[in-house]
């Protein structure tokens, strides 16, 4: 079985490609290479107010009823993050790791600064 899902997958990677074997496993890369991106999970060790957040952070989308986390586009830098009320968050759309790094701190600040987490 785990063959034959190898040999799909493998198939799967050069449908719509033409030329040689060599040009196929090329174009490929280059696709894989323009669709990097970085991403985390993490938790900031709190408990987080989603409703005064969803007010206070702005760009924000947050219907409980639909999805349990607070969705959270950040302007710069340009990452979005999905923030949960036990602390949890996972950060994404990044191009750099430093990025990654820089919007979770940012929001880690607002977060204290507005008084929207709370440590037990």
């Amino acid at each position: 079985m785990r063959a034959q899902v190898r040999k799909r997958i493998e198939e799967s990677r050069y449908e719509g490609c033409e030329g040689t074997e060599e040009k196929r496993h090329n174009r490929h890369r280059q696709t894989r290479a323009k669709n990097s991106e970085h991403s985390c999970i993490t938790g900031l060790g709190g408990i987080i107010d989603l409703e005064r957040s969803a007010y206070s952070l702005g760009r924000t989308m947050y219907e409980p009823e639909q999805f349990p986390g607070l969705i959270y586009r950040m302007g710069e830098p340009k990452v979005v993050i999905l923030l949960f009320a036990s602390g949890k968050l996972v950060c994404t759309g990044a191009k750099k790791e430093e990025d990654v790094y820089e919007a979770v701190t940012k929001l880690h600040k607002k977060l204290e600064e507005g008084g929207l987490i709370y440590y037990e």
